[in-house]
């Protein structure tokens, strides 16, 4: 596992990050087209079966996109965060974790805040329809931060292969569990960081295991494949 770049000079390790930034940059962009897309295909269906598939080539490439390439977009932004996280960290340093989330408090926490809130402004007409009380007694008041919309755990697909529970919730606004489980993960980086340099890449392997068997801690927030990209990306 890399965290630092023995034999640079400054200037070299200083060249090698701008060009990292750039290639972040670029890929930014598109990544977020793809979840945008990802979030509308999720309203939208198109049989592959059917024949517009096979006679209209858009809906060929809105399934391509939608159901294929969109699907990397989450991970591939968990593989960067994780990847600037530990950048240039070198041996762990407390200070160094302390300035990071201080940083991250400012680049997800505050947005994740600001989001939900404009959320329930604009929701202000349903809430006042269905009863402010019931509104939030439904959406469970402080949860609609963490987990509004949780998921039954009498559905069975839920349960993965040793009869865990495993959760499925959100935010009251949906796309915003990506912040809330990256929150989650820069907060407990030291026990990945530990994790990793303990067992190098028999760490990462295990992770990728207990992901695609779906074990996995059963706590909302705590999510295995953003564990593995996060930690993926720390380890290059």
């Amino acid at each position: 596992m890399k965290f630092s770049f023995h034999g640079m000079s400054k200037h070299e390790f200083h060249i090698m990050q701008l060009s990292e930034s750039k290639v972040i940059d670029k890929v930014r962009f598109p990544l977020a087209v793809f979840v945008v897309i990802w979030h509308t295909s999720m309203s939208t269906t198109i049989d592959p079966a059917s024949s517009i598939f096979f006679q209209r080539p858009s809906a060929f490439i809105y399934v391509l996109l939608s159901g294929s390439l969109s699907w990397v977009s989450v991970p591939t932004f968990f593989f960067i965060s994780g990847y600037l996280f530990f950048s240039n960290l070198g041996k762990w340093n407390w200070s160094k974790y302390v300035s990071k989330l201080q940083k991250r408090a400012h680049s997800l926490l505050i947005p994740f805040l600001l989001w939900i809130c404009i959320y329930l402004v604009y929701s202000t007409p349903w809430i006042i329809h269905s009863g402010v009380n019931q509104w939030f007694s439904d959406h469970g008041w402080l949860r609609v931060f963490w987990d509004s919309n949780r998921i039954g755990e009498n559905i069975d697909n839920l349960y993965n292969i040793i009869g865990m529970p495993m959760h499925h919730s959100f935010p009251v606004l949906t796309p915003m569990w990506y912040l809330r489980d990256l929150m989650i993960i820069c907060f407990f980086s030291p026990i990945v960081y530990w994790f990793v340099t303990r067992l190098k890449e028999y760490g990462l392997l295990i992770v990728a295991i207990l992901t695609c068997l779906n074990i996995w801690i059963p706590i909302e927030g705590f999510s295995a494949i953003g564990f593995f990209f996060f930690t993926w990306g720390g380890v290059l």
